[in-house]
């Protein structure tokens, strides 16, 4: 389709447009985003004034990239099921041929076996629609009919996200643990006898780990093999595995999360971010050095186990833990849990995959009512990427 300015163009069931000032709300382009993919496809332009429908007046997007990234976040966050790539598809249109001054154009494109799409909200999930010129809620019988077509077809996506579920219950251990999974999409197969998974497993500059860290990958661990699976393991700390379907398994015991003043049941955030990061990152390369024909990567975390536990906010070597002496937040319930493994596209693990587990962090501070600046500076909040210093 082509990415001609929309001016003088009038909105319609597969046309809508947003103000700049709604990337300050993103919800109201999740919902549209919803409406859209539940309506069929269509074109969301960001950055577009419209005076009775009709497209009126372009507003130029600041660093159009970053506010393009956190919309992508705030959109795979918050729908369910989380969209693909190649369902929202969102890239800056210029509005002059010398560049630097652009909108944004989402192009979207619903598949009919994964709908009904719904937009979480705190009351609860929405499923809008898209009609004519308007977005209402979906009906009843619209909706019975949707997921009565979802029923006979069954995604590939979905059987991924189901399983995790279900494992998720049978590998609840029997002592607080920090659990992170990840699973290709579709299904794979991987040679786990190969060079490529000891390395995986052994070195952690393979998958760009610190030599020394907060991960599950130990050169001094002998690599074992059972049930299809390959795996290191320090008995009661830590078991790192890789599995003949290409699923990474990383439990960790909380005890080795602890702060290291020795303070009974408080987080180091350091050892807190660094665990899943390692794990993402582990995710990367092994779709890189296995040729792994894959979409996406499913995620999942867990902290079981967790009542009572204190996470303190930003970077312990930060002013504002200092000056604020904030004295950090416990956990009031027995576990942590996603209400879903989220879903990260092959292009964004192969490109940051810190910033993947960016998204499951922003998650686990928010559950102790930590806002998004308060996660550690050392974990970039503008490249999401993780820096801690070499050991």
């Amino acid at each position: 389709m082509s990415n001609a300015l929309p001016l003088g163009q009038r909105e319609s069931s597969t046309l809508e447009f947003k103000s700049r000032a709604s990337l300050d709300k993103p919800a109201s382009i999740g919902r549209a985003v919803v409406a859209m993919l539940n309506t069929g496809r269509g074109i969301i332009w960001v950055g577009v004034g419209e005076e009775g429908g009709m497209a009126s007046s372009l507003e130029r997007i600041e660093r159009v990239d970053d506010a393009q990234k956190a919309l992508w976040n705030h959109i795979v966050d918050t729908l369910e099921p989380s969209p693909l790539a190649s369902e929202v598809r969102m890239e800056p249109v210029a509005l002059s041929e010398t560049g630097g001054e652009a909108v944004l154009r989402i192009s979207v494109d619903g598949s009919e076996e994964r709908r009904p799409y719904a937009q979480i909200t705190k009351n609860g999930r929405v499923y809008w629609i898209r009609v004519e010129e308007r977005t209402r809620v979906m009906s009843r019988e619209e909706l019975l009919q949707a997921f009565q077509r979802a029923a006979r077809v069954v995604s590939p996506i979905d059987e991924v996200l189901e399983r995790m579920l279900q494992q998720r219950d049978e590998i609840r251990p029997g002592r607080p643990a920090l659990s992170v999974r990840t699973q290709p999409i579709p299904d794979v197969e991987v040679a786990v006898e190969s060079p490529e998974v000891t390395r995986l497993l052994t070195e952690p500059k393979f998958s760009g780990n610190r030599s020394i860290g907060w991960h599950a990958i130990r050169p001094q661990c002998q690599v074992q093999t059972r049930q299809g699976a390959r795996y290191t393991e320090i008995p009661g700390v830590c078991r790192m595995e890789v599995r003949r379907d290409g699923g990474l398994a990383l439990e960790v015991a909380l005890e080795a999360l602890q702060a290291s003043r020795g303070q009974d049941r408080e987080f180091n955030p350091y050892a807190l971010i660094e665990f899943p990061t390692s794990v993402l990152r582990m995710a990367k390369a092994l779709v890189e050095s296995a040729s792994l024909q894959v979409t996406g990567i499913a995620a999942d975390l867990a902290l079981f186990g967790v009542q009572g536990w204190l996470l303190k906010p930003w970077s312990p070597e930060s002013w504002g833990a200092v000056l604020r002496e904030h004295r950090g937040t416990q956990y009031g319930k027995d576990d942590f849990l996603l209400d879903r493994p989220l879903v990260f596209a092959r292009e964004d693990v192969l490109d940051n995959p810190d910033g993947c587990s960016y998204r499951l962090m922003r998650l686990v501070y928010e559950a102790f009512e930590f806002g998004e600046d308060m996660i550690p500076f050392e974990f970039d909040h503008e490249t999401k990427r993780l820096n801690l210093p070499s050991l």
